[in-house]
């Protein structure tokens, strides 16, 4: 009873509103094909599954520090990849003073060290100026250093002038958790 009320209040408020009954069967065939289009697509995005990422267990269940240097630099890149990062690794050899290659969150170019040292091996000038000179090559003009140990303070101030971010053990580990 209620519908039938329903339904009569709005035929005759679209009567009074358009000039003819063609009008009106036009406007509620609109109506209903519009409503059909957003019921197909909030269907279709209600059975849309989501892209599996890597589960966070994977990496953080990896001893880093038993991989060879290449499995070290694929595991860097996917850490950076599950935080925001689209990275991919270069070749073993000849890789032009980089390990990664890729674009960050804001869509900048990006290269990539990584250096899987003992804590007492520091990270030092020479190897960011060897990345700092594979970016300018490239005309990258963001860098990425990621190693198991700590940068030396000269090594810091060098990273923050030539716009490459440095990821020590610590940070690394943030990372992996993050993943």
């Amino acid at each position: 009873m209620i519908i039938g009320l329903t339904f009569f209040s709005v035929l005759t408020t679209l009567k009074e509103k358009f000039k003819s009954i063609n009008d009106i069967q036009h406007y509620l065939l609109n109506v209903m094909l519009y409503v059909s289009i957003f019921t197909l697509i909030f269907l279709y995005m209600k059975r849309k599954k989501p892209v599996k990422r890597k589960s966070k267990s994977n990496l953080r269940s990896i001893d880093y520090m038993k991989l060879d240097p290449y499995q070290f630099e694929r595991f860097c890149a996917n850490v950076l990849n599950a935080n925001g990062y689209q990275m991919m690794v270069t070749k073993k050899s000849g890789d032009g003073g980089k390990d990664l290659v890729g674009w960050n969150s804001r869509n900048e170019r990006v290269f990539g060290e990584v250096k899987q040292y003992k804590d007492s091996n520091k990270v030092s000038r020479p190897l960011l100026q060897k990345l700092r000179g594979a970016m300018a090559d490239a005309g990258v003009e963001r860098g990425i250093f990621i190693t198991t140990s700590q940068f030396t303070q000269e090594a810091l101030e060098y990273a923050k002038r030539n716009k490459i971010q440095c990821i020590d053990r610590g940070q690394l580990e943030r990372l992996i958790r993050r993943a």
